[in-house]
This record gives C-alpha cells, structure tokens and sequence, in this order.
C-alpha cells in the first residue's frame, strides 16, 4: 500500500461508483464528449514491494493504431495497439533505472516522518 499526503480517508463511508461516462473532457482534445471512445491503461511498476512508478494513459479510440502480431493467421484478432507498445516501453524504463535513479527506499518511520513534514 502507498500513502499520500492528499489521499481520501478510507473510513469515508460507502463509495458509489458510477457507470456513467465522463462527459467533461476537455475541448483542447478536440472531439465532442459523446463522439469519445478512450482506451486507457494505467501502468503500476513494482520492484519487489516497493511500486516505482503509477501513470495513468488515455487515448481516443478512433486514433488508435492497431499492430499485426506473427503471421496474423486465425480470425485476425491478434493485434497490439501503440498505447500498449507505449505502456511496456515505459515499463522497461523504469525497471532498467539504476539505484541512484530509483532513489532512496524509505521504511515506514522514514515514510511517516515524511508525511508529517
């Protein structure tokens, strides 16, 4: 578990989650709310129990590139789009850092004084 100093309280009661979709994106995006399709994949990278690096992708359906995978033989659903490329690429950084680029690892009483600073 990680923590954060602007993380929500666990004990906030019950959490409804919606099932609608946002409709708040921004207009700079360059599409109309209800014309989106977003794929999304979020990238967690662990170094034994110690999460390195969390990120959030988002990208507009209709500009995603799809990547033939193999021979491309059977019912031609063996693809991989840009965004997934993109995330394992990310991915590969992260674990290739050195220690000095990862940083120092804090136990819990370094990661509390931390937090009440």
């Amino acid at each position: 578990m990680t923590h954060s100093k602007g993380g929500v309280p666990l004990s906030s009661g019950p959490v409804t989650k919606s099932s609608k979709r946002r409709k708040n994106y921004p207009l700079s995006w360059g599409a109309a709310p209800e014309k989106m399709r977003m794929k999304k994949r979020v990238l967690c990278v662990y170094d034994g129990q110690r999460r390195l690096w969390k990120d959030d992708m988002m990208l507009d359906g209709e500009h995603e590139v799809r990547i033939p995978l193999g021979s491309n033989v059977g019912d031609g659903r063996q693809w991989v789009t840009d965004l997934d490329v993109q995330t394992l690429r990310r991915a590969e950084g992260l674990h290739g850092a050195t220690e000095e680029e990862r940083g120092p690892w804090l136990d819990e009483e370094g990661l509390e004084r931390l937090m009440s600073s």
